[in-house]
């Protein structure tokens, strides 16, 4: 691969990975297609983050499941909704007077609550 290309995969993989860690301390901001985002980008930059995302604990699991097409868990599914129609569902009423604001947040989640609900397989796993 091209050096180039490979430190651009690499800054793109170690800040969608930063993000997704850090998305998940807070609520609203969705972690998943950040951390889809930094393996995929690892993957092909940097074998050893990979690696490492792949056999850590947390991580690991989520990331084999989508992998291998089983999905989340039914209760991440159901806490990702929750939070999304929280935040999302607070500032279209409470943060915003401008009502196209209003319907984009409000149809942001509605667009998640058929992904993660209807698009996304749920798995066994707890």
């Amino acid at each position: 691969m091209n050096p180039a290309a490979r430190a651009v995969l690499f800054c793109l993989g170690g800040l969608s990975l930063m993000v997704a860690l850090a998305a998940v301390a807070v609520r609203g901001i969705p972690t998943t297609p950040f951390l889809l985002l930094a393996a995929w980008a690892l993957s092909r930059s940097s074998p050893r983050l990979h690696a490492w995302m792949q056999r850590h604990p947390r991580l690991g699991p989520l990331l084999r499941d989508i992998r291998e097409g089983r999905g989340i868990s039914l209760r991440l599914k159901l806490w990702a909704l929750a939070a999304a129609w929280v935040m999302l569902g607070s500032a279209a009423l409470w943060g915003t007077d401008v009502l196209w604001l209003r319907i984009l947040l409000i149809s942001l989640a509605i667009l998640k609550t058929l992904l993660v609900g209807v698009v996304l397989p749920t798995t066994n796993r707890t």
